[in-house]
């Protein structure tokens, strides 16, 4: 008898163990089933773009959920509702660094996008021109650059000069021993902190220098009036002197620019005249030149 009844209890312990095992679910089973309202609303279901989008881009929104048909789209930019509704946002107030998010709505269901981070833009060159505009040998050549940088951020510029297609430099200037008919080039590009702007080449030719004057006090004895004009060339040129408008009888020496003038009496007054000094390659610097000849009274 004692025997049948602890086999009785064992059988029925046996049935209420598998009868435990097939209805109790597990911890884990219970915290990831998803709720279907929570699955119809995750971010995946709702995608604005481009992803590099910047101050000046259009923000789209796109969805395969049918609430967008449906709902009204809404535009958060740093967390806080704009003004803005529809399928595409911009504004005018936008700045690197914002958070830009659409939110979809159709009475109590509300649909997120992704996040945007608006990139920064890269600066722009407007102009720029190379100074001086006809280089000589003895120029100090520099670059006249102007940017645009919609985000307002500080630019910086590296420069990279080429002489004869050799690079030389990465001086924002350059000067150096420069022979006519040298080529010269330079590349500029901005920088804001983040990114560069597109690079700009600018090119030119060393052009032809004109002759350096200089020239003594006039002397006149009475008699004779004697004036010398001299003048060297940077390039190395041969120089030559001529008179342009002077008085009859006036002369001068091609070679050394040494004026001579004998002076007949009635010859004294006031004269104005002009010295051509001329280099061989089309250089011409056009000297004018006042003089008023008197005869000192002698006591």
């Amino acid at each position: 008898m004692k025997i049948r009844f602890l086999y009785t209890l064992l059988f029925a312990l046996s049935l209420s163990g598998c009868s435990n095992t097939a209805e109790q679910p597990s911890v884990a089973e219970v915290n990831n089933a998803p709720s279907k309202e929570k699955t119809a609303h995750t971010e995946s279901a709702l995608s604005i773009f481009p992803a590099d989008a910047t101050v000046q881009s259009v923000i789209s929104v796109t969805s395969q959920s049918s609430l967008l048909d449906r709902g009204e789209v809404f535009w958060y930019v740093n967390g806080s509702q704009s003004s803005v509704t529809g399928m595409r946002f911009s504004s005018p107030n936008l700045r690197k660094g914002d958070s830009v998010q659409a939110v979809v709505r159709n009475n109590s269901k509300e649909l997120y996008s992704n996040k945007v981070i608006i990139k920064n833009t890269p600066p722009a060159v407007s102009r720029a021109a190379l100074v001086p505009a006809n280089p000589r040998t003895d120029s100090t050549l520099s670059v006249d650059v102007m940017v645009n940088d919609i985000d307002n951020d500080t630019i910086q510029f590296t420069y990279k000069w080429q002489l004869n297609g050799r690079h030389v430099s990465d001086e924002a200037t350059f000067a150096t021993d420069l022979k006519r008919d040298d080529s010269i080039s330079v590349e500029v590009t901005p920088h804001d902190g983040e990114d560069s702007g597109k690079s700009i080449i600018l090119k030119s030719k060393i052009h032809n220098s004109l002759p350096v004057v200089t020239s003594n006090e006039p002397v006149f004895d009475g008699t004779v009036y004697r004036y010398t004009i001299s003048a060297i060339d940077p390039d190395g040129d041969t120089i030559t002197y001529a008179l342009r408008d002077a008085p009859e009888g006036m002369t001068i020496d091609s070679k050394i620019g040494a004026i001579t003038w004998e002076v007949k009496p009635e010859d004294l007054g006031l004269y104005d005249f002009k010295v051509s000094v001329k280099d061989d390659h089309g250089g011409e610097i056009i000297i004018p030149v006042t003089t008023n000849l008197v005869v000192s009274e002698r006591s």
